[in-house]
């Protein structure tokens, strides 16, 4: 009988750890995606397009219309379901530097579609910063 249990404690240990480990963050493949962008002040809501390229740990993204959005480029990192995007340029003070693409945002990826978010919370409401990108 200790035996058995036994047994079946190893087996369900094991296929415990075989399941937790297959559960891998969501990679972003290299390459480059293009798409909308959208931000959203509230009920006011700006758009524009944009382009993305990931090659390794560097991006870049172009800018839009009036800056919507405004671009950027440097290094990334994926982990704990965000991708977080480290600028590196110099900007000037004369709009909101949520346009960059910078910053931490929650990011769903399929193999062709790639979905980024951000929400900034403030009193009395956020700022929502949201791009919908497809692989080239």
């Amino acid at each position: 009988m200790k035996k058995t249990l036994l047994t079946l404690i190893v087996f369900v240990a094991v296929v415990s750890f075989i399941a937790c480990s297959k559960k891998e963050e969501n990679r972003v493949e290299e390459g480059s995606y293009s798409g909308d962008f959208k931000v959203s002040y509230g009920s006011t809501v700006h758009t524009g397009k944009t382009s993305l390229t990931i090659e390794g740990n560097r991006f870049s993204s172009t800018a839009g219309a009036n800056r919507f959005p405004a671009g950027g480029s440097g290094s990334c990192t994926i982990n704990l379901g965000k991708m977080a995007f480290a600028d590196q340029n110099y900007w000037t003070a004369d709009f909101d530097w949520g346009l960059i693409l910078s910053g931490e945002y929650e990011y769903s990826f399929d193999g062709k579609n790639l979905n980024l978010k951000k929400e900034v919370k403030y009193d009395g409401g956020s700022t929502i910063y949201e791009y919908k990108l497809k692989k080239n």
